[in-house]
């Protein structure tokens, strides 16, 4: 069975690009990403996004704080 899907990029394509974002409280979503993502998902798409995090490399924040971000990014 084929399903249609969406990949997007995070940072700044669905939230501002700010250096090493892991913080709920520093999210800050690009105009009309939350619309548009909603606009997928209503008319059959898998939307899934896509992140390369060096932050975690580099000791910034760890995989559990990125995931913490990413939860709250799902259920908004």
């Amino acid at each position: 069975m084929a399903h249609k899907a969406v990949f997007f990029d995070r940072d700044g394509v669905l939230n501002i690009d700010k250096a090493y974002l892991y913080k709920i409280d520093e999210l800050e979503w690009i105009e009309g990403a939350l619309e548009a993502i909603t606009y997928l998902t209503q008319s059959g798409y898998l939307v899934f996004v896509v992140t390369n995090q060096s932050g975690i490399a580099r000791g910034y924040y760890t995989v559990a704080e990125m995931e913490k971000l990413h939860q709250y990014m799902s259920d908004t």
